[in-house]
């Protein structure tokens, strides 16, 4: 629940600051929709691998911070046909790639942590 937690403040985040650099209209909205579907993937992948994040007699789960991103990007492209391994040329790719860094740095901290 808390790296929900952290998901949810950076999307707001990341979102108010886009607002300001960009104006508003058609491109906040596009905006909007494609850092949802990029929550919504790295939710999907949380999910997905809840049990064994739960796991107490599990030593080292294999859920690696380069795991879950891998998994996040994979789940963001096949939803959108927008591959983040290769940003050059997508629409909002810097602010795209700041949530998924926030992303990243939970699942970090939520490891450092023992959580």
């Amino acid at each position: 629940m808390w790296l929900v937690s952290v998901m949810v403040g950076a999307v707001c985040c990341v979102g108010m600051g886009s607002s300001l650099a960009h104006g508003k209209g058609a491109d906040d909205t596009e905006l909007a929709q494609l850092l949802i579907e990029l929550l919504r993937a790295g939710r999907a992948v949380v999910s997905e691998h809840q049990s064994l994040i739960n796991d107490p007699s599990k030593g080292e789960k294999g859920f690696t911070d380069k795991f879950s991103v891998s998994q996040v990007l994979d789940k963001f492209k096949a939803k959108t046909r927008m591959d983040l391994f290769r940003p050059q040329g997508i629409p909002h790719a810097e602010i795209l790639l700041a949530m998924l860094e926030s992303q990243h740095e939970a699942v970090l901290e939520v490891k450092a942590n023992g959580t």
